[in-house]
């Protein structure tokens, strides 16, 4: 007996789930980016939360690290920075070592930024002691030319000596419980926090003119007595981008 011919007039007993397939596939889409929509804020609320619990360690530690150079130094704080531009090779001169990215790591049995100045790239990794995790570093070569710092040194604390040398004792600070030391420093392309702020630049010195608020709009400052506060840049500039007068919660220059 031979079999019966194969009805080939109606497609759909070749391809009878074609239909089907391309629903259940438009089903799995929609569940995926269902979940994206939940997950990705999630994550994004842990991973702040990470770098902000990072970046208050490593400042943290900065603070205690500048206490104990204070103490061995004649109540002396480091310098602020390295005269003129601050490039590698600036960074790398033994005359720049008593500046704070050089001085403080040391006290911290961590490599000084100096150390980088032959390996660049490698400044911006959790080798450099002050590396912060939540800040947008370059992934191009811009980053190769200077080290790009996200903490810097409080530029309004130093002052020229009668030899014309910039000096600052811990003793000309009055109120060390409010008087800041160390804030977290804006990076090129970073949204500023603050309008009226000017662009950032990631220098190792700067002020609440240059503080970012990198953790829902607020950042670390350290205090010269080494405690640590989150706070809003918002809340330490006034209405024309000027560091907030009088200076009394945050206190940011000597004469205050």
């Amino acid at each position: 007996m031979t079999a019966p011919p194969m009805n080939r007039s109606h497609p759909s007993v070749l391809h009878p789930r074609s239909g089907l397939a391309l629903m259940e596939i438009l089903v799995v889409v929609a569940i995926i980016i269902a979940l994206a929509a939940v997950v990705v804020p999630i994550w994004n609320v842990h991973e702040t939360r990470t770098n902000k619990s990072a970046a208050e360690k490593i400042m943290r530690e900065l603070g205690s690290a500048t206490s104990n150079y204070v103490a061995q130094h004649d109540n002396k704080l480091p310098g602020e920075d390295a005269p003129g531009a601050t490039d590698w090779e600036a960074v790398a001169d033994p005359k720049n070592a008593e500046v704070w990215f050089n001085a403080i790591p040391k006290q911290m049995t961590r490599k000084p930024v100096s150390d980088f100045a032959s390996n660049p790239a490698a400044f911006y990794t959790k080798e450099n002691p002050i590396y912060i995790p939540g800040a947008p570093y370059p992934t191009n070569d811009t980053r190769l030319l200077r080290p790009l710092f996200a903490v810097s040194f409080n530029s309004k604390l130093e002052r020229k000596s009668e030899g014309g040398d910039k000096v600052v004792r811990m003793s000309d600070i009055t109120n060390p419980a409010r008087t800041v030391l160390y804030l977290e420093e804006g990076l090129p392309k970073e949204k500023r926090s603050v309008e009226t702020q000017p662009r950032y630049n990631g220098q190792a010195k700067g002020s609440a003119r240059s503080f970012v608020g990198r953790y829902n709009g607020k950042g670390w400052l350290i205090f010269c007595d080494s405690h640590a506060e989150l706070v809003d840049p918002k809340d330490t500039l006034d209405v024309t981008g000027q560091i907030l007068e009088p200076e009394t919660n945050f206190i940011w220059s000597l004469q205050h």
